[in-house]
This record gives structure tokens, sequence and C-alpha cells, in this order.
């Protein structure tokens, strides 16, 4: 079912508050992963005060641009979801990289971000 536009703008409006709360966001491309996998991402994400949402890409980009914050275009392509950190940002990127590091040990995290835009390493 498509969205319309007032959910739309609703969504938007939430992702410009996350942002403008949190001290830090992953972006977790989360093709190939089990409802399972994604089950766990969510608790390690709340267990660090943090909050995973699943963001339409073009929805999320908008919210970015509202906020005047870098928009990491090259991240924001195919199912994503996005783990906002609130007072502890490094909790919620180590979550997201244990995942990753069960996953596939040898592959890149290159989603952390600050709101500023640059990446973060954890």
């Amino acid at each position: 079912m498509a969205l319309t536009r007032e959910r739309k703008n609703e969504l938007v409006a939430q992702y410009v508050d996350l942002l403008s709360k949190t001290n830090g966001f992953v972006v977790v491309q989360a093709s190939g992963l089990s409802v399972k996998e994604i089950d766990g991402l969510r608790a390690a994400v709340r267990n660090a005060n943090g909050k995973y949402v699943v963001a339409k890409n073009t929805l999320l980009t908008k919210a970015l641009e509202e906020a005047g914050l870098a928009v990491p275009s090259d991240l924001l392509k195919g199912p994503n979801g996005i783990a906002f950190g609130f007072d502890n940002f490094p909790g919620v990127a180590k979550g997201g990289s244990r995942l990753c590091s069960r996953r596939d040990p040898h592959r890149e995290d290159e989603g952390r971000r600050r709101p500023d835009g640059q990446q973060c390493p954890v």
C-alpha cells in the first residue's frame, strides 16, 4: 500500500525529530538479514538507549536535508534501517558492528555517521 503524502510528511517530521536528538546514527543495510538478526539488532540498539527504524531512503534524505545534515547518499541504497544513538552512540554502533562481524568478518562497516555527516570509527 502506498503512503499518503500526509503520512510521508509525518515520517519526515519524525526523522527530523530523531536527528535533532541523536549524537550519531548508523545506516544498516538490511538486505539479506533474517528477521531474527533484525530483532537482535533492535534489542542491542534498545539496550544502548537507541532507536532502530526502517526508513524509506527518499524520506530519510529529505529529513537529513531539512535538518541541515549531510546526506550519505552512497549508503542510502536498497533496504535500510537506521539506528539512532542518543546518550550512548558508541553502544548503538557496536551493536550493529557485532551483527556485521558475525555475518561477514571481512565486511567494511561504513554506515556509522555523526550528525555532521562525518564517518565515525568504533
